[in-house]
C-alpha cells in the first residue's frame, strides 16, 4: 500500500489507517452510522472500501479521507477483485 498504511482498526463505526512504521494513527475515517464489518484496499492502494451493519459501502480515497462513493443496499461483505 501506498504511504506506509500497514494497518487497518475497525472500532464500532470508526474506521482507523495506522502507520505501523511511526506506531501511530494517521487518519480516521467517519461516515457510517453502525459498526463497520468489513474494509478492503484496491490492489495498487488507492481505494479503501468499508462495509457497515447500516447496509451501506463507502469507497474511499485513503489518503485524504474523502468520500468517494456511497451505496446503499443490504451489503455486509465488500472486497476487491484481485484479477
Amino acid at each position: 500500500m501506498k504511504q506506509g498504511y500497514d494497518f487497518v482498526v475497525i472500532y464500532l463505526s470508526q474506521v482507523i489507517l495506522w502507520d505501523m512504521v511511526k506506531y501511530k494513527a494517521v487518519r480516521h475515517l467517519g461516515g457510517h452510522q453502525h459498526d463497520v464489518c468489513g474494509c478492503d484496499f484496491s490492489p495498487d492502494g488507492a481505494l479503501l472500501a468499508t462495509a457497515s451493519y447500516d447496509t451501506s459501502v463507502i469507497v474511499w480515497d485513503p489518503h485524504i479521507g474523502t468520500k468517494l462513493l456511497l451505496l446503499r443496499s443490504v451489503i455486509l461483505y465488500v472486497g476487491f477483485c484481485y484479477s
